[in-house]
């Protein structure tokens, strides 16, 4: 199907979130939960994404991308809370649009609390793939991953990546790091393997909170940031990101490259061979990778869910005419216009390309900021990159 640049973006990629902020769990560092923004709808059943509102991100996925594969990725809050036939709607919606040749990729992103034999079986039989939230054994993992009770719910966790293993889902661990884990990357990623995963991806907790003790606005080019707002209690310490990186990664390079994948090796090796990034965050750019909330609301970005970075109600326009607002392409050139000189200059640019823009706002030269995990990036660059490339060039 030919695209036309002018009115469609050329690949987008959506989270979509069919329940908003509800959850089963109440996490410590949810920047998504406590954020300033919209009311979320009050009661479980009318904050389900509504079948209009579906089969028009469907229809607008299909129209708005030229790849051979559509993704889209099921968040939340847990989505396991619509319900599965939510899913078998959406699934249905899927086969009904989309061409011959081409086909949805289902990612689905979960604590596992609910997630029972049915949920795998239907997983499995529909080809999702399960990102399952664990952040380390369950003295790490408790410390922040709770319920509303504060009871922990890492024997649920457990559970379901046992239902989804016998089912054969291709599942893969999504482990935060914050100053509740950042000392254990080696125990963790030993933990992980031990558990059978062989994709793995660890996120920086970074956040900080407004006069309210809310998480505050990220800077961007719709919002200046004044600011200068506290660093949140469980974020990652600067360097702290680095150091876990580098701990796990002298594992792995002893004993598992091949046969163990972590996404952010993965994305070093592609910037050693001069590809591009397969992740939004270490990207030239932003703007592809939407955030829906439930009620239809399109924002610039899951971590942008703000009234600044609001794009329009799903349903009174198209996707593609919501994605290529004028604003949304300056927010996805933003990241490199506000780069300070010394990313500009750095050796690891290409690595990094200034990081999330979420975590730009360490003062730097010309008015512009600097990436609060820079140190850690530098430092794990600097660590992991020419063992990266000795290896790459070592005779087999």
């Amino acid at each position: 199907m030919p695209t036309d640049n002018r009115n469609h973006a050329k690949s987008l990629h959506v989270t979509a979130k069919p329940v908003g902020s509800l959850c089963s769990l109440n996490c410590t560092y949810c920047y998504y939960a406590y954020a300033d923004k919209p009311p979320a709808i009050g009661s479980a059943k009318s904050a389900i994404m509504s079948d209009a509102t579906l089969e028009e991100l469907i229809r607008g996925l299909v129209e708005t991308s030229d790849t051979s594969e559509i993704h889209i990725c099921w968040h939340g809050g847990e989505p396991l809370l619509a319900g599965m036939d939510f899913y078998e709607r959406a699934v249905a919606l899927q086969a009904q649009y989309c061409p011959p040749g081409r086909r949805f990729v289902n990612a689905f992103q979960t604590s596992g609390v609910g997630l029972d034999a049915e949920w795998a079986r239907f997983l499995a039989d529909n080809a999702f793939l399960v990102g399952l939230s664990i952040d380390g054994p369950k003295f790490l993992h408790d410390r922040c991953r709770h319920d509303r009770m504060g009871r922990s719910r890492f024997a649920a966790s457990l559970s379901a990546l046992h239902q989804l293993q016998r089912f054969g889902v291709p599942v893969n661990s999504l482990t935060t790091v914050g100053t509740h884990n950042f000392e254990h990357g080696a125990r963790i990623y030993r933990f992980l393997k031990q558990l059978g995963f062989k994709f793995m991806q660890f996120i920086p907790v970074v956040e900080r909170l407004n006069a309210k003790k809310r998480p505050a606005p990220p800077p961007g080019p719709a919002a200046k940031d004044e600011a200068m707002h506290p660093v949140a209690d469980w974020s990652v310490p600067a360097t702290g990101f680095g150091r876990f990186l580098n701990d796990v990664f002298d594992i792995w390079l002893r004993h598992d490259t091949g046969r163990v994948s972590v996404q952010n090796f993965d994305l070093l090796l592609r910037a050693l061979l001069g590809a591009p990034s397969g992740l939004c965050v270490s990207a030239r750019r932003c703007g592809d990778c939407l955030a829906l909330e439930a009620d239809g609301s399109l924002y610039a970005c899951d971590h942008y869910v703000f009234p600044e970075y609001y794009l329009g109600k799903l349903g009174q326009e198209t996707l593609g005419q919501l994605a290529n607002r004028p604003s949304q392409h300056a927010f996805g050139e933003w990241k490199q216009e506000s780069l300070p000189d010394d990313c500009l200059s750095c050796s690891f640019r290409q690595a990094c390309h200034g990081g999330c823009p979420k975590h730009r706002f360490i003062p730097a030269d010309r008015g512009h900021s600097r990436n609060y995990l820079c140190p850690s990036y530098k430092n794990f660059f600097a660590h992991a990159a020419p063992r990266m490339a000795e290896r790459m060039t070592a005779p087999e």
